[in-house]
């Protein structure tokens, strides 16, 4: 089995799920910046002690959307050259991946580490 294959698509996977979690821990705030009439609503201060902020949900949202546009990219380059993407894509994912594991090893970061295992180990396969 190549799982180097659907690298992209564990990207995406990673991505949505990262969404989900901020949608679902993030929804009342959404839904306050909807009623509030969403212009200039992130710059609004939380008065109700909230533990996190607007800002901090939007990029949170954002990063997630951003792995999903990158995942798509790497999904469509697999696709159309059927070989396994550059290894430096592997070891930046799996960097990534250990870092924010140490730093917020309560975090979904260890995702990143077999994703990019995936990738490296593909390459010295081929």
């Amino acid at each position: 089995m190549r799982l180097w294959q659907y690298s992209g698509l564990f990207l995406i996977g990673t991505g949505v799920i990262h969404n989900l979690i901020g949608f679902v821990a993030g929804w009342d705030m959404l839904v306050g910046m909807v009623y509030e009439g969403l212009w200039n609503t992130v710059t609004v201060p939380i008065a109700d002690g909230a533990q996190h902020t607007r800002a901090e949900l939007l990029w949170f949202l954002m990063l997630g959307f951003a792995w999903m546009m990158v995942g798509t990219l790497l999904h469509g380059n697999i696709q159309r050259q059927k070989i396994p993407p550059a290894t430096s894509w592997g070891w930046i994912l799996f960097a990534q991946g250990l870092f924010i594991a140490v730093v917020l090893p309560a975090s979904g970061a260890w995702l990143f580490l077999p994703q990019g295992l995936i990738i490296i180990f593909a390459n010295r396969q081929s």
